[in-house]
C-alpha cells in the first residue's frame, strides 16, 4: 500500500539581486518515499527540469519517519541558486511523486477526517506545490538608447530604455529640471522639441 504524496511545505517567493545567492525549499510526506522535482516556468509559459540544468544545485536536508502517521516518510528538498543571473526570474515549483513509476494502490490517508483508508490504482501519483515567484530587480541593467542626442529647435526625438530582470518591470521616464513624470513606457518620445525640453 502507497500513501499519496502531499506538498507540507511551499517554496517562497524571493527578491533577489543579480549576484544573490537564491533557496526555495519543499518539504512532502508520503509513502513509499516521495521523490522531489524541481521545475522553472518561464514568463513565457515554457517548462524547464532543473535536473537537468548544471547551474541550479539541488539539496537534500534530511529524510525522517513521521510518527504521527504510520508508514509515512518526509522528504525535504532545497533548490539552490548561486549566482543569481537576470534571466533567472520566473515561477518555480515543486513536484512531489511516488518513487515507484509503476501502478500502485494509492490510500488517501493524510486527507481522511474519519481515519479510515480508501485507495485507487493510479500511476504515478504525484502533489504539486504552490508557483513561487523569482523577482530578479534589474539594478545595474538598465540601458538608454541613445544616451545623448544632438536635436534642433522643433525635430521629434526618441529614447528607449532596456532592462534585464523581472519580470513585469516598470519603467517612469522623469524630468529632472521639473521633477515632473512625463512617460511610464519603455520608449519616451519627445514631440517638437523645445528649448524647454533641454
Amino acid at each position: 500500500i502507497a500513501f499519496a504524496p502531499l506538498i507540507t511545505e511551499d517554496p517562497v517567493s524571493v527578491l533577489a539581486i543579480y549576484n544573490d545567492t537564491v533557496e526555495f525549499n519543499c518539504t512532502a510526506i508520503g509513502h513509499p518515499t516521495p521523490v522531489i522535482e524541481w521545475y522553472r516556468l518561464s514568463v513565457n509559459n515554457n517548462i524547464t527540469t532543473l535536473e537537468d540544468v548544471n547551474k541550479y544545485s539541488i539539496e537534500l536536508p534530511f529524510f525522517s519517519m513521521e510518527e504521527t502517521i504510520t508508514d509515512t516518510t518526509i522528504k525535504s528538498s532545497t533548490l539552490i541558486i548561486d549566482p543569481v543571473e537576470y534571466n533567472d526570474f520566473g515561477y518555480y515549483i515543486c513536484v512531489a511523486k511516488l518513487s515507484s513509476d509503476a501502478f500502485v494502490y494509492v490510500s488517501d490517508c493524510c486527507n481522511s477526517e474519519s481515519g479510515s483508508s480508501s485507495g485507487e490504482v493510479v500511476e504515478l501519483y504525484y502533489s504539486i506545490s504552490n508557483i513561487s515567484t523569482l523577482s530578479v530587480s534589474p539594478e545595474g541593467s538598465v540601458m538608454i538608447d541613445p544616451r545623448v542626442i544632438d536635436a534642433s529647435f522643433g525635430d521629434n526625438v526618441t529614447f528607449i530604455c532596456s532592462s534585464l530582470g523581472g519580470p513585469y518591470n516598470q519603467y517612469q521616464w522623469t524630468h529632472l529640471e521639473t521633477d515632473n513624470i512625463v512617460s511610464n513606457e519603455p520608449e519616451l518620445t519627445v514631440s517638437s522639441v523645445s528649448f524647454n525640453d533641454g
